[in-house]
């Protein structure tokens, strides 16, 4: 499936946010093996965006960064909106997710929802 690097990167923490709920055995396992489908592409975005970071940013305490109001705010912003906006092809199964786990309802934020929408579906 094509996907854009933006969709990658913002799918993997919240997938992560995942793993710390209880789910049945098939599920872990569905999430586990998304999560690996899903890795050399959002390392290969992450090391771009880290290398977009060192290019623009500032180093401060020995780290670098970068935040709004900085010099090369804006370059950065367009730069990285070029990498999160550029497709990538990424093999994986969406992962069903149930409504409840032993007799309660997932709960998850509408950020992680829109984050992972492209990545799992719910099953009554």
């Amino acid at each position: 499936m094509e996907l854009k690097n933006g969709e990658i990167f913002g799918a993997v923490s919240a997938i992560k946010e995942l793993g710390g709920k209880e789910w049945p055995i098939k599920v872990s396992l569905a999430l586990k093996k998304l999560l690996q489908d899903l890795n050399d592409p959002f390392v290969r975005v992450d090391e771009v965006r880290t290398g977009l970071v060192e290019k623009h940013g500032t180093a401060s305490d020995g780290n670098l960064s970068i935040k709004p109001g900085d010099a090369n705010w804006e370059a950065f912003v367009e730069d990285l909106n070029e990498l999160f906006a550029t497709s990538a092809e990424v093999e994986f199964e969406k992962v069903e997710l149930p409504m409840t786990v032993n007799g309660e309802d997932v709960v998850l934020t509408p950020a992680s929802l829109e984050a992972m929408e492209a990545f799992v579906a719910f099953k009554e």
